[in-house]
């Protein structure tokens, strides 16, 4: 049981907060600071606001002070202003029915400092201290601090009834305080999780995210252990107990989640972002062999959070900020400066940073193996974000050298053309910063037929122009049912997943595509693959035009050398482009010709 550590000396009130109790009595009233300061003050923490009860009814509380507002009149509440400070002061009073499960039909003022404090929620806040009286504790909140726990004031299921939101505020209360939570508290918190669908989605989300931003976020597990989190977030009760069965995890699903919202920094954003970041793997969990993968659970995950987050009443910022980092968490970066603008362009200039630490935490948050391989990778990523800035390379629109009103000048008429010109520009400099140069952008994007890089809209297109090529072209040096299932793997998806392994460029002209070619990274070489042109572009200059891009991205000058396999029907136009076989002599290996070119310094 964890142990609080309390001041064995009173609380000491601030000035404002004496004066008022002060002139209270000075009245003939009783006065007290009362909840969750005095709780507070005698942790040696900075209580948010200070609370006052008295026996002085609302009408003479606001005649004793000159500047008052009428915050909560009905039940008793007046807020009394000193030099710009607002202190709520409420009249001692007896709760009637909660018909509604979280706020009384009426209230019933007394005199009576007892029966004010035993409507409280718990024992640790059901405390009141005045400088002269004392601390006044009649139901043991102060040895419940010392030995860490929190406990209702009478009985629970009374408790809990009368205001159900206390239930989520009892894990709350656990996780800011490091407390556990007795024994008859819990089990009537389980009796009477169902209740908290009555309450406003708004509350939830306070208590919810106080809770995840406490020093104990892992204390969720505690609300799904009471039935809680199956009414206010079933979607993390469907990944508690989801196997992750792989190298690079070392607990379930929703256990995952919850240890990487315990490992990031406290802010909001990335708190939700990694309670929130796997939780689309219940929807695309796939079993095979014994191992377990989620493919595109990311890009399902980002949806699922963003409608999670709609429903508990987040404002816009958040939203958009957890579901853009959601998205993009599970990223299949590359250690390079253009992947890094890349993910710039994606994410922003100020969000990248927390993509990197939401992957850091997510990485603390998985087994060694992973932290051994990922975090080196993080850090290295960290300083190419330093690079790019530090150099100035362009990531966004803004920063590109061609305009809108330079493009109308060169002849593009306004409109949606003009937008995908400037999208392409960026695409294209994204990987290539040095080509941030009005003239020479403007020149390549004006060539009839051009090379630019691959989007992720492009996908369709392309896949149906690589099928076609290959059950038009290369079933003529190879057997037609190879081709189909070659032809059948390049789906929509799998085009994506070879663009995002390397580069994937494009041949255009106007706005259809003729052919396609991907760089990618493989052991430190860069492999040329699905280098395909359609049958009426071949032989006029387009698969030319692909290679020289291919050749010219940074992976391969990085490299010095490009390396492919050749297909029968593709061997003489790259022994025209300068490749040789590498073994020296032609040798077929599985159909195809392994050759390379070595690239000029």
């Amino acid at each position: 049981m964890a142990e609080g550590k309390i001041t064995e000396n009173l609380p000491v009130l601030p000035r404002e907060v004496e004066q008022v109790i002060s002139r209270l009595e000075a009245a003939g009233f009783e006065a007290y600071a009362v909840g969750g300061c005095v709780r507070d003050a005698l942790l040696l923490r900075e209580p948010e606001d200070w609370d006052i009860t008295t026996s002085a009814l609302p009408e003479q509380v606001k005649e004793l002070f000159g500047r008052t507002v009428d915050t909560g009149i009905a039940h008793g509440t007046v807020t009394v202003l000193i030099q710009g400070k607002g202190f709520e002061v409420t009249t001692y009073r007896i709760d009637g029915e909660y018909r509604d499960g979280r706020h009384p039909d009426q209230v019933e003022f007394t005199r009576n400092l007892e029966e004010d404090l035993k409507r409280r929620d718990f024992t640790i806040n059901a405390m009141a201290y005045n400088p002269s009286r004392g601390l006044a504790d009649l139901f043991g909140g102060r040895a419940d601090l010392k030995s860490g726990v929190i406990r209702c004031v009478g009985a629970a299921e009374e408790r809990f009834s009368e205001d159900a939101l206390r239930i989520l505020r009892a894990v709350r209360f656990a996780g800011q305080l490091g407390f556990e939570i007795e024994e008859k508290t819990f089990e009537a918190m389980k009796k009477l999780a169902p209740s908290l669908r009555r309450i406003s989605q708004e509350r939830i989300q306070t208590e919810l995210t106080k809770l995840l931003l406490s020093d104990h976020p892992e204390r969720l597990l505690t609300a799904a252990e009471a039935g809680i989190t199956a009414v206010v977030l079933p979607e993390l009760d469907a990944c508690l107990g989801l196997p992750q069965r792989n190298p690079y995890h070392c607990m379930d699903v929703g256990r995952h989640s919850v240890e990487t919202a315990r490992q990031v920094e406290k802010n909001k954003v990335l708190r939700w972002t990694a309670l929130l970041h796997d939780i689309g793997k219940p929807l695309t969990h796939v079993e095979s062999n014994g191992w377990d993968s989620y493919p595109g659970h990311a890009e399902t995950g980002a949806a699922l959070a963003e409608k999670i987050l709609r429903r508990l009443k987040f404002d816009h910022d958040t939203v958009k900020g957890v579901t853009k980092l959601t998205r993009y968490h599970a990223y299949h970066f590359r250690q390079t400066r253009a992947c890094v603008r890349k993910v710039m362009s994606l994410v922003g200039k100020e969000m990248f940073p927390r993509l990197l630490e939401v992957m850091r935490a997510d990485t603390m948050a998985k087994s060694r193996r992973a932290k051994e391989e990922y975090l080196p990778a993080i850090v290295q990523l960290e300083s190419l974000y330093r690079e790019v800035l530090e150099k100035g390379e362009c990531f966004c629109l803004p920063m590109l050298s061609v305009k809108g009103a330079d493009l109308i000048e060169a002849g593009v008429s306004p409109g949606p053309e003009l937008g995908e010109m400037l999208s392409a520009m960026l695409d294209w400099v994204l990987r290539r910063p040095e080509e941030n140069d009005k003239k020479i952008l403007i020149s390549h994007f004006q060539q009839r037929v051009r090379t630019e890089i691959f989007r992720e809209e492009d996908a369709r297109e392309t896949a149906r122009m690589i099928r076609r090529v290959l059950l038009e072209v290369n079933t003529a040096d190879y057997p037609e049912d190879e081709m189909r299932r070659l032809a059948e793997w390049y789906t929509e998806e799998n085009v994506c997943w070879l663009a995002e392994e390397g580069c994937l460029y494009l041949a255009r002209e106007g706005g259809r595509i003729l052919g396609c070619g991907a760089a990618v990274p493989e052991g430190g070489a860069c492999v040329l693959r699905a280098i395909f042109v359609l049958p009426e572009a071949q032989k006029k200059g387009t698969g030319r035009l692909l290679l020289q891009a291919l050749e010219t991205d940074p992976l391969a000058l990085e490299a010095g050398e490009c390396r492919l396999h050749a297909s029968l029907t593709a061997r003489g136009f790259y022994e025209k482009m300068d490749y040789e076989h590498s073994g020296g002599d032609p040798e077929l290996k599985d159909g195809c010709y392994e050759m390379k070119k070595k690239l000029a310094p």
